[in-house]
């Protein structure tokens, strides 16, 4: 089964009560994605978000063990 991805990104907004959103997005000279904000109102207020990316091709590495213990250590008194 293939899933629309407009679909579910529509799905994805109207269940967080988002009837619109505005998206501004910068590039680089290489399109490469420096900066996305994204305004809009949501059931439980405003959405204003901004995300920065740089560093391209940089190598890195992920302990994905200790991620996994960090989480189930944010959510241990969680209820």
């Amino acid at each position: 089964m293939r899933v629309d991805p407009i679909a579910a990104v529509k799905k994805q907004l109207s269940g967080a009560g988002i009837a619109t959103e505005k998206v501004d997005i910068w590039v680089d000279k290489n399109d490469l994605l420096v900066k996305k904000t994204e305004r809009g109102r949501m059931k439980t207020g405003e959405l204003d978000r901004a995300v920065f990316c740089s560093d391209y091709g940089t190598r890195v590495t992920v302990d994905f063990q200790k991620l996994v213990e960090q989480q189930q250590g944010s959510t241990a008194g969680a209820s």
